[in-house]
């Protein structure tokens, strides 16, 4: 694994809640509060922006335990082979126990101990959700949207090879703080590494700051310049990991996670350079070709 884990329009990007705060006036906050369980109140924005957050969501009574968010179902017709694929327990969840984690307004915080007494703080998205982000993500790759009617065994394939890169990244594991093994023994902090330097990969699916910026230049009409000027280029900045940490919790009651399209539209914008025609590239060149761009 890597160290640090490793279009629509802008409308559609607005209506994504709780990535308010991280772009214009960060915390700086290095650590955060961790406390066993009761579960926390949800303390979640409703849009992403760039201004004052908005207010907290209204509690939904038929949801009594989701922190007052409503959590959108899974799709129903999630491949079983990329929920399967994605159902491979983290490795760091060998002894856990509930805890809150100030900043992540849901339950399914965990604080666990593992490999001889290492501990880390996690917030592990289970394998629907993440496969939910997967299909959704992969809608922005022309090359692979086309297969899912022409042919839909290399669709499948191909969302599984971009599970294979999320799981060789991260084994599904968002650390909210602590150290994560692999094979050197990293401090993360909000899901970024503290010692990390160009790259700075968020998990779950290692997007590096240069990547999000592509991204948020392109769908949301910012200056790539000023974006990298935000969140940094060269070391571990805590406006990139408080970002991190706010895509993560915008993204864990939703089939959408705007760190995924990013990849999946920097993946594009590759692919389309030798695939200038979607529907006719050959299957197998385009999930071997997918592979350099998601390595396992």
């Amino acid at each position: 694994m890597k160290a640090g884990g490793r279009h629509a329009g802008a409308a559609a990007l607005l209506a994504i809640p709780a990535l308010a705060l991280v772009f214009a006036a960060c915390s700086g906050q290095d650590a955060a509060t961790i406390a066993p369980a009761p579960a926390p109140n949800s303390d979640a924005g409703s849009a992403i922006d760039t201004g004052t957050p908005p207010p907290p969501p209204t509690p939904d009574a038929g949801n009594p335990d989701d922190g007052g968010v409503v959590f959108e179902p899974l799709p129903t017709d999630l491949p079983a082979a990329l929920v399967a694929k994605l159902s491979v327990k983290p490795y760091v969840e060998e002894t856990c126990v509930d805890a809150t984690y100030t900043g992540f307004p849901y339950p399914g915080v965990k604080q666990c101990t593992y490999n001889g007494g290492l501990k880390v703080t996690v917030a592990d998205p289970i394998p629907g959700r993440v496969a939910a982000w997967i299909v959704d993500s992969a809608t922005l790759i022309d090359t692979v949207a086309s297969l899912k009617t022409r042919d839909p065994a290399s669709y499948e394939a191909a969302l599984l090879v971009i599970a294979g890169n999320v799981l060789g990244q991260s084994s599904r594991i968002f650390p909210l703080t602590g150290q994560v093994d692999e094979g050197t023994v990293y401090t993360f902090e909000k899901g970024v590494t503290k010692t990390c330097t160009t790259g700075c990969f968020c998990r779950i699916n290692s997007t590096s700051r240069q990547m999000w910026c592509s991204y948020a230049a392109a769908v949301r009409g910012e200056v790539e310049a000023d974006c990298l000027a935000r969140f940094g280029t060269q070391t571990f900045t805590a406006t990139w990991a408080d970002f991190c940490l706010a895509n993560h919790v915008a993204a864990w009651p939703k089939n959408r996670n705007e760190t995924f399209r990013a990849r999946a539209y920097v993946a594009n914008t590759t692919l389309k350079a030798r695939f200038p025609t979607p529907a006719t590239a050959a299957a197998a060149d385009v999930i071997a070709a997918l592979k350099t761009i998601f390595p396992p």
